[in-house]
């Protein structure tokens, strides 16, 4: 819960500490039980413990204590690796590798199991090869766990590679799905640094691992050489591809992610959150003085969410939705200014988003997709013949903006240009790239070229659009158009 650890003193001396009130709990002495590997606490701060010894008796495999450190059961008749979260049920469990159990079921060896903490329930949700072993890693009820596995001999793609073989993986809690991360490229050089060892961060956003990226054989590094890797799984709330309409505001508190959380509480307010994945999820703060939300999915209501909690919920799932279709996305938060009769307010937070990403490759986007956003002022439309796909957009306010989001190295900024064309500024991941003066004359030019940005490196990256409502000497106005963008196949 964040507020407790259990620590050992003396390399015997077992106890909970309280870290709000400065308390330190009964203390239990292992002292002549044979030596313990490790501790934890779990999220009702119980406090697990796994024993060297194997078997089914007392002071043996994992033992489960409450916080006062007396026994309520044995959970495992063995150490693995292992980690406590929430299920998806609000239940605490102990993810447990059981590659050292005495009797595993033959359907069920080497494999992550969960185990229900209040009963002992096992489930079987994933195998693997006995040629890898792994570590495993959870949040806090997030409803998915991390793998990270890794093998003692030295694997080469032209040999048998078996499956999940040194990958960092994403498991959901009742097994259904593995999503494969990354593979972390660690090879066996010494007897223990290259192990990869994943660790999520307690908020599911971030993730850790350890790989020697095979240095030894490359470059000639020392034979326990390795580096840190980290794998950001979240978009922060002031992070691209995010924008906001008016009367957001920011809100700097240690329990959001990332430290900083965006509310707002006029109606019809927005956050529109653009991505290219198959599923997303909307983090936010859920308290005693929130409101009603409608959730849209590419420009379609989806649900109302009442965000209204008591006592308060920081980093809540507040949406999620999964199996879309390969592509790009968006999800829209609006406040409606409404609430249950409970609350005394009507704010709508906005946290975060976290994202599964896929490789889907659009060439040319048009400027209604979902990959692209407008803010800060009013565009109007054009329907005419001449525009890609027969529409663009223009808008001559300064500060009027069109942005967007795409994956790749490349994008182009298609729009039009005539003597009536203002100056528009540009700008990339929100760095300024300078100015373009649309103005052409005697002759409009269609669907032209107006900006084009190269040599990015690999990724998801914002092309911003801007009307500054200057223009030239020799314009009449001081419109600026889009009508399209494009990225290179």
């Amino acid at each position: 819960d964040g507020d407790h650890f259990v620590l050992v003193g003396d390399s015997r001396d077992v106890f909970v500490y309280e870290i709000s009130t400065d308390t330190k709990g009964p203390v239990l002495d292992t002292g002549g039980r044979g030596g313990f590997d490790n501790l934890f606490i779990t999220p009702d701060d119980n406090v697990l413990i796994g024993w060297y010894a194997r078997g089914n008796g007392r002071y043996q495999g994992v033992e489960l204590y409450d916080k006062s450190m007396t026994f309520r059961r044995q959970v495992a008749p063995a150490l693995g690796h292992m980690d406590v979260t929430r299920d998806i049920d609000g239940e605490e469990v102990l993810l447990w590798i059981n590659a050292g159990d005495l009797a595993p079921p033959v359907d069920c060896q080497n494999a992550v199991v969960k185990i229900r903490l209040s009963d002992g329930f096992r489930t079987c949700l994933i195998t693997f090869d006995w040629s890898q072993a792994q570590h495993v890693s959870a949040p806090h009820g997030s409803g998915w766990f991390f793998v990270s596995t890794y093998s003692s001999a030295d694997l080469s793609p032209l040999s048998s590679w078996p499956k999940y073989a040194n990958e960092i993986l994403q498991i959901r809690l009742d097994g259904s799905e593995v999503r494969r991360l990354a593979h972390h490229r660690s090879r066996p050089f010494d007897g223990y640094n290259y192990t990869p060892r994943v660790a999520v961060s307690r908020d599911g956003s971030r993730l850790v691992y350890s790989s020697n990226y095979g240095l030894q054989a490359l470059l000639g590094n020392l034979s326990g050489y390795t580096d840190a890797y980290l794998i950001g799984l979240r978009f922060e709330e002031n992070e691209a591809p995010l924008w906001y309409s008016c009367d957001w505001f920011s809100n700097r508190l240690g329990l959001h992610s990332g430290g900083s959380a965006t509310p707002a509480m006029t109606p019809h307010a927005q956050a529109i959150f653009a991505f290219t994945g198959t599923s997303v999820r909307w983090i936010g703060y859920r308290d005693e003085w929130s409101g009603i939300a409608y959730v849209y999915l590419d420009g379609e209501l989806k649900t109302t969410v009442d965000t209204f909690a008591s006592p308060a919920q920081p980093q809540a799932a507040l949406f999620s939705i999964e199996g879309l279709p390969a592509g790009n996305h968006t999800l829209a938060v609006e406040v409606t200014g409404d609430r249950n009769s409970r609350s005394r307010g009507s704010w709508v937070w906005v946290d975060a988003f976290d994202v599964v990403s896929d490789d889907g490759e659009v060439v040319r986007f048009e400027q209604d997709s979902p990959a692209v956003f407008y803010y800060h002022c009013p565009w109007f439309a054009s329907g005419l013949v001449l525009h890609s796909g027969g529409r663009a957009v223009l808008a001559m306010e300064a500060r009027a903006q069109v942005g967007f989001v795409f994956t790749g190295t490349a994008a182009s900024w298609i729009g039009y240009s005539d003597q009536w064309s203002g100056i528009a500024n540009v700008y990339v991941d929100g760095i300024f790239q300078g100015e373009v003066d649309t103005y052409s004359a005697p002759y409009y030019q269609a669907q032209a070229v107006m900006y084009t940005v190269s040599g990015l490196p690999p990724g998801t990256h914002t092309l911003v659009i801007e009307a500054t409502g200057r223009k030239n000497l020799a314009s009449a106005g001081t419109w600026v158009w889009v009508d399209a963008f494009e990225i290179p196949p």
